[in-house]
């Protein structure tokens, strides 16, 4: 999705994190409960699925590196290739995004020139955990100007984790990589229109995300969101 849409990077007081200001904070580690499915786009295959919900741990504008999640920290991984990634990268936005906020934002910033570009986020688990599942949002294209690739990973200490979506928005092709649709356009940071469900089966440890370009020609600002990563311990 381009910024031309008034979803940019939002600050100030986050008013579900003064409910968690009672929590401990340690070396940039926020330590509170588990949190269940109410805030997350998923729900996750267990009756109390942990959640590691931007709006209770962070403030927009927040970079996470480690976050406490009931029995599980998890330690976040920022890296890129290519292009230098756009200034509010890999924080925390508190606009919309795909109808949901507030989110993780990766951006490129303009002009688009991210060819043979990629940025990563990885998410290392303490302790294995099982099933986990997260929405991608606005991954979307425009003809000649950007086209969001979105590739999605995971490792475990078993049989390889399965990659899957229970929602793919129409604005969305293919399956993992999920791609922009040139067809449908740009999706809007109102609507649904360029979210991905992603769903993962089976336990693990990590689990990465990678975004990229597959068209370069944008003058403006493109970026995809993540939405509350969801699991079951």
């Amino acid at each position: 999705m381009n910024s031309d849409h008034a979803d940019e990077v939002t600050v100030g007081i986050n008013r579900r994190r003064l409910i968690a200001s009672a929590a401990a904070v340690a070396g940039g580690v926020w330590i509170a409960p588990a949190i269940t499915s109410a805030a997350a786009a998923c729900t996750g295959t267990c009756l109390t699925p942990s959640v590691l919900d931007w709006d209770v741990f962070y403030n927009p504008g927040d970079t996470p590196v480690s976050t406490v999640v009931g029995a599980v920290t998890v330690t976040q991984t920022f890296s890129s290739t290519g292009t230098a990634p756009g200034a509010n990268s890999n924080r925390i936005n508190g606009g919309t995004s795909g109808s949901l906020s507030p989110y993780l934002r990766l951006e490129w910033g303009a002009p688009l020139a991210a060819a043979n570009s990629t940025q990563t986020i990885v998410f290392s688990f303490s302790q294995t955990i099982s099933d986990p599942c997260f929405t991608l949002t606005d991954v979307d294209a425009n003809t000649g100007g950007w086209q969001d690739v979105l590739t999605v990973t995971a490792t475990g200490p078993g049989p390889a984790p399965v990659i899957g979506s229970s929602f793919v928005g129409p604005n969305v092709q293919g399956t993992n990589p999920w791609n922009g649709n040139l067809t449908t356009g740009d999706a809007g940071s109102g609507t649904t229109n360029g979210n991905v469900d992603v769903e993962v089966t089976g336990q693990v440890d990590t689990l990465t995300i990678v975004y990229a370009q597959a068209n370069f020609n944008s003058t403006q600002t493109q970026h995809i969101g993540i939405f509350n990563p969801t699991w079951c311990e």
